[in-house]
């Protein structure tokens, strides 16, 4: 990761029973796919059009004949506002992703303010010192490699569950860590049981990993979700209830903490976003685009790494789907 990004956000972390909050900068993100610009696409309405129906059809979207030609035209502001980003030395190269017919309004609804990492309770419990500066850190860490990362979710554009779906995650990768059993847990669970939280309006994923704490969670097999917040149906006797943590710690704001954190298992992290990282695709390479103070969304730290041209990065991952 570039040394000259300012850090722009939260974390948390959780081993088989903690989970941890810190600071992170900039980061590479799996794993999105888009579709590229060339300049023959802008030369006319025409081929705009063809653009669009192309990417419509990648992204199986279908429109209504009249809302077609509105998102149209959104469309075309995009195309020219991310084709003009890459050109020349562009700090992150963006792509034509599931987002590129909405309006720059229309995105933050994704997030649905999520979170608010300015409100952790003062109990908190911090990561040891000696974790952090008493051990030799690897040079990389992927837990895609051991097993211990669930394939990329996707919470939908109406139900800003993302506190939901890190929360699981964390829980998700300590599991198979401690156990050997990579199991899909389930955010709809939280959604719809975690009356702390506010389901698809926001929520925090600190209260959540608080829920499961007290309560266990579920598979997604058994508790599927659906994006929409419904009636809870927790089974009482607590049969259908897959993992459960002990506790968590928070991660002092340094990258190294983050490091050390990571290191251990999967950590959830509240960032900020730019509009820039809407756009972001994992086939357009590392994303070191600019970021906002204000925490907008939670995603989950699976690993670290230096590249080839010895930029230092972190590899997360989202609940936006694929594409």
């Amino acid at each position: 990761m570039p040394q000259e990004q300012e850090e722009c956000g939260w974390v948390k972390h959780g081993d088989h029973g903690r989970t941890i909050v810190a600071a992170i900068a900039m980061a590479t993100v799996v794993p999105v796919t888009s579709m590229g610009i060339t300049g023959q696409d802008l030369e006319s309405e025409e081929s705009l059009w063809d653009l669009y129906e192309r990417w419509c059809a990648f992204n199986e979207v279908a429109r209504e004949p009249d809302e077609k030609l509105m998102r149209f035209s959104i469309f075309k502001q995009n195309v020219r506002f991310i084709h003009e980003n890459n050109q020349g030395d562009a700090r992150s190269k963006l792509g034509l992703n599931i987002f590129a017919d909405k309006t720059h309004a229309e995105l933050p609804k994704v997030e649905a303010d999520c979170t608010s990492a300015g409100h952790l309770p003062y109990h908190f419990d911090y990561m040891p010192h000696t974790a952090i500066t008493n051990e030799d850190l690897p040079d990389r860490v992927d837990w895609r490699d051991h097993h211990a990362v669930t394939s990329v979710k996707n919470q939908g554009q109406y139900c800003g569950a993302c506190w939901a779906f890190v929360a699981a995650g964390a829980v998700e990768g300590i599991t198979a860590i401690k156990t050997g059993k990579l199991e899909d847990l389930s955010p709809q669970m939280l959604v719809d049981c975690d009356k702390a939280n506010l389901g698809c309006r926001c929520g925090e994923s600190w209260r959540a990993l608080d829920f499961i704490k007290k309560n266990r969670i579920a598979t997604d097999r058994a508790y599927p979700y659906d994006g929409i917040q419904r009636r809870c149906h927790m089974r009482a006797d607590g049969l259908s209830r897959f993992a459960s943590i002990e506790g968590f710690h928070v991660v002092y704001g340094s990258e190294r903490a983050l490091m050390a954190a990571v290191a251990i298992q999967p950590v959830i992290v509240e960032i900020g976003l730019d509009i820039y990282f809407h756009y972001y695709s994992e086939d357009m390479g590392m994303y070191t685009g600019p970021c906002n103070k204000t925490i907008t969304h939670a995603i989950l730290v699976v690993g670290y790494g230096t590249d080839a041209f010895l930029r230092r990065y972190w590899i997360l991952k989202n609940s936006w789907g694929t594409k």
